[in-house]
């Protein structure tokens, strides 16, 4: 028997869905993930089983030029069922509405499977590019 899912896009009005997204996500980032992180999110695709969030793909983006999958994230229990591709689609659907132009995110190259996935979802790694995360730099001084 097939199992039925929800799959929703929020975009900006989180306001139905917010404890939920909260609730889904805190476990899995602690207390640096907050109501601000939800609120400041572009679009935000979830899954649900029920009224369970069992998945979910942030997104941030200028809505023109840029978009950056931030996280995509199925519960254990859901995984090989198909929900991240269907996430995954819709964020791209959701997106492709605005008339984003590139479509990007970051995985673990330690974990092949996480990048096998996405390149079976059309994500190549970039050629001419590297993705770099600030970890120490300029910091502006107060004076």
């Amino acid at each position: 028997m097939q199992e039925k899912y929800k799959f929703v896009a929020v975009e900006k009005d989180y306001s139905e869905f917010i404890d939920k997204i909260v609730a889904f996500y805190r476990p899995r980032y602690e207390t640096s993930f907050t109501k601000d992180t939800v609120l400041n999110s572009t679009i935000i695709c979830l899954a649900f089983d029920g009224d369970k969030v069992v998945g979910a793909v942030r997104t941030i983006s200028d809505l023109s030029r840029h978009g950056l999958i931030v996280d995509l994230i199925v519960e254990k229990a859901y995984r090989q069922k198909h929900i991240g591709t269907n996430l995954l689609q819709l964020t791209v659907v959701e997106l492709k509405k605005h008339n984003v132009k590139n479509i990007g995110l970051g995985t673990e190259p330690g974990v092949p499977r996480l990048v096998k996935f996405y390149q079976k979802n059309g994500f190549e790694p970039l050629k001419d590019s590297v993705f770099l995360e600030l970890k120490s730099g300029p910091r502006i001084d107060d004076k």
